[in-house]
């Protein structure tokens, strides 16, 4: 697999933001079980903020990978869209009074952490290389 070579603002801009996104994502989980499991309420206020907070990153990550689109491609301006609609689902769902929304948010969590995981990958590796034939 071969890296990207572009050093461009954009591409190092994307690659920055998708690797704070991912961690974002990572800690999701682990402050949950913290205050459902491990005895401290407070912790589920600093979920609910970078579960807000994801929306700015993922925003940003969107606007970049529109810029860097000559070197990433327009697959990867799609995923980032993606990402977004479900970072704003998984956001809605998790301010919602009604307990069964549960039963979606917590596998939904599991695919945006794949999803944001794979988005930084992407911005490292030119996949499309792989695609053209020589």
């Amino acid at each position: 697999m071969q890296q990207i070579q572009d050093q461009s603002g954009p591409v190092l801009g994307y690659r920055a933001v998708s690797l704070l996104t991912a961690l974002m994502v990572l800690a999701q989980p682990i402050l949950a079980g913290q205050f459902v499991y491990g005895g401290e309420p407070d912790l589920k206020d600093v979920h609910a903020v970078v579960g807000q907070s994801l929306h700015i990153t993922v925003l940003i990550q969107l606007v970049l990978a529109v810029f860097a689109r000559r070197t990433f491609g327009i697959g990867l301006v799609i995923f980032n869209l993606i990402l977004l609609i479900l970072v704003a689902i998984q956001a809605g769902m998790g301010f919602s009074s009604n307990g069964n929304v549960i039963a979606i948010h917590i596998p939904l969590g599991t695919v945006l952490l794949t999803l944001a995981v794979f988005a930084a990958f992407l911005g490292f590796f030119d996949l499309r290389q792989q695609r053209r034939l020589d």
